[in-house]
């Protein structure tokens, strides 16, 4: 868990100004960070966030509510703004103003985020040493760039090439091609190739090693030199352009019809006819119970009472139901991510 070291604003501070914090205002533009010999583009700065800013995101994350936190198999994210599907945003108004201030920040940079596409989704991921992600692409949802500050400790991101359907397979190894050191306190930017056609994902290890494919390796560190993973927090910002919040507050609503129309249907159902004589009641009621006592026997395809056989009936996938993945995949089988494209 993370402890601040300094006195830090209370994280229910919502009127907490940029000013206040520090942060300067200075314009730099995205295109001097282009990294020269990796797959086009990727623009890469160091320090883009200072180390007290760095201390209060990371305070501001792990106090955020409880309810906010979403555990997968290998690690736990957060979702501001809303829900991704496949090709649109539902949002729900829910950025805060701590994430505001970041998404402002990279709005500043020059050659960024067009105006019109200010980021509106924001996904957090924690990674204990040891945890990664899958290679994988983003989906259709996204306008396609992706930008990500690293909190708290370093990692490799990793660079395939795409698994190719109509020519001989290659392994994973065979289509590395190479990787960009994360540091802390750092902004990645990915659009272009680097974005739609190469996969990007983290290797599950505590300990990385520099060499020759590293992308962005600093003068100061030889090749060989090893660095051991802590826990680092991830801000992945992203827009979405097809923002839906009124389906948010439509499905509310149908939620909440649906609901009366079946307590108002049963209330109904319920009521006696007060015509009707004791022995009238009793046959009436006992062909409810026997309707209720046939529903809920299965029917297989055969027209055959009792449990269905495996195959005999179609099992219809409710999408709603999908579970989602921290770059929007909606798929059940982690392994198969990076062949249905979010």
């Amino acid at each position: 868990m993370f402890e601040p070291t300094t006195e830090l604003p209370d994280a229910s501070n919502a009127e907490l100004s940029s000013e206040e914090l520090n942060v300067p205002r200075i314009v730099l533009n995205a295109d001097d960070f282009i990294v020269k010999n990796a797959p086009p583009t990727i623009r890469y700065i160091p320090n883009f966030i200072d180390a007290e800013m760095e201390e209060y995101l990371l305070f501001q994350v792990e106090n955020a509510p409880k309810p906010k936190w979403e555990f997968l198999k290998n690690r736990r994210l957060q979702n501001w703004g809303g829900i991704v599907g496949k090709k649109s945003l539902i949002s729900d108004n829910s950025m805060p103003q701590w994430l505001n201030m970041m998404i402002d920040k990279i709005m500043d940079l020059e050659n960024g985020f067009p105006e019109s596409n200010r980021p509106n989704h924001v996904l957090i991921n924690e990674y204990l040493p040891g945890q990664g992600i899958m290679a994988h692409t983003d989906g259709p949802a996204f306008f396609p760039m992706v930008s990500t500050i690293s909190l708290g400790s370093h990692t490799f991101l990793d660079f395939y090439e795409p698994i190719a359907v109509d020519e001989e397979a290659k392994t994973k190894s065979d289509r590395y091609i190479g990787s960009m050191l994360l540091q802390p306190r750092s902004l990645i930017l990915i659009k272009d190739e680097a974005y739609k056609i190469c996969l990007h994902g983290i290797e599950e290890r505590e300990t990385d090693i520099i060499h020759e494919k590293i992308f962005s390796r600093p003068s100061n560190l030889s090749i060989g030199t090893q660095l051991k993973r802590s826990t680092r927090v991830s801000l992945t910002i992203r827009n979405v352009p097809n923002d839906n919040l009124y389906l948010f507050v439509a499905g509310l609503k149908k939620k909440t019809t649906a609901k009366t129309a079946k307590t108002d249907a049963t209330t109904k159902d319920d009521e006696e006819d007060p015509d009707d004589s004791d022995e009238e009641k009793k046959g009436n009621k006992k062909k409810k119970n026997e309707t209720k006592r046939k529903a809920k026997i299965p029917t297989a395809k055969n027209g055959k009472k009792g449990k269905a056989k495996k195959g005999e009936t179609e099992i219809t996938e409710d999408p709603d139901l999908r579970s989602r993945d921290d770059y929007g995949v909606t798929t059940k089988d982690e392994s198969m991510r990076h062949l249905t494209k979010k």
